[in-house]
């Protein structure tokens, strides 16, 4: 009695854990892993390809499926060849950054969007920092706002005026609100070197020599007249000793 008692409670338990295990299969799930930090794809040269590879990989116990990689304007590429990673596969996704108009330290974005229930979203930064060759010169207005680079360079500054039209357009180049770049626009010591009639024409023209195009109609560029005087008269004002206008105005800050 003792023994047949024994032996039922044997095939509930193995009858039990066959379940379990069985659920906990069927429950199972994939989990992305990408780098942590941003990736570097080294030094380049203006106009060249800055290329390197994102790996992704599943820790999961469930196939992974990559639904779409965004970058986060027209110069930045991903190629996306592969979008199943089997439990404990990665892939390497190709990506390149076209370094065309751009200099100093260049910063762009990828958001990688799979069926991982926890993070089905995560983004990917890619840097890497652009140089001038030597004796290079620069003509850009008829590239740089055509195709693919107008999605970063035109297109957002369109009907924009003023700090926004700054952030539209110019922060890609020299930074949220003129601190960043190459040459810091929001630097009092070189904007009091500076008059308006040297500004307007820097916008409007650009500067041989330089990465700096001409943005006025006249040059190939997408601002007109009044975008133009509308960001000197921004810089005129960082030239007080205020940084972020709007934000200062709203908030009663922003003083040096």
């Amino acid at each position: 009695m003792g023994r047949t008692i024994k032996v039922v409670a044997l095939h509930l338990i193995c009858g039990l854990f066959i379940l379990t295990t069985t659920a906990q299969a069927g429950n199972g799930k994939p989990r992305i892993t990408v780098p942590t930090g941003a990736i570097d794809l080294g030094a380049s040269y203006q106009g060249e390809k800055a290329s390197g590879k994102i790996t992704i990989g599943n820790a999961g116990d469930k196939t992974l499926n990559i639904i779409k990689l965004t970058p986060s304007c027209g110069c930045t590429v991903a190629e996306l060849t592969i979008k199943t990673i089997e439990h404990g596969k990665e892939i390497a996704v190709p990506v390149s950054i076209d370094t065309t108009g751009k200099i100093g330290l260049i910063r762009k974005t990828i958001e990688i969007q799979s069926d991982d229930p926890e993070r089905p979203k995560l983004t990917v930064e890619l840097q890497t920092v652009v140089s001038i060759r030597e004796h290079s010169t620069m003509t850009m207005s008829k590239t740089l706002f055509q195709g693919d680079c107008a999605g970063c360079h035109a297109l957002p500054g369109k009907d924009k005026t003023g700090e926004t039209l700054f952030e539209a357009v110019c922060a890609v180049c020299h930074g949220h609100y003129g601190l960043g770049g190459t040459i810091r626009m929001n630097d009092l010591n070189w904007l009091e070197a500076h008059d308006d009639a040297y500004l307007k024409k820097i916008i409007a023209d650009g500067k041989a020599g330089t990465s700096m195009p001409g943005f006025s109609i006249e040059s190939g560029g997408p601002l007109n007249k009044e975008q133009i005087d509308s960001l000197v008269e921004l810089m005129r004002w960082w030239r007080e000793g205020f940084i972020f206008k709007q934000n200062a105005q709203r908030h009663g800050y922003g003083k040096r």
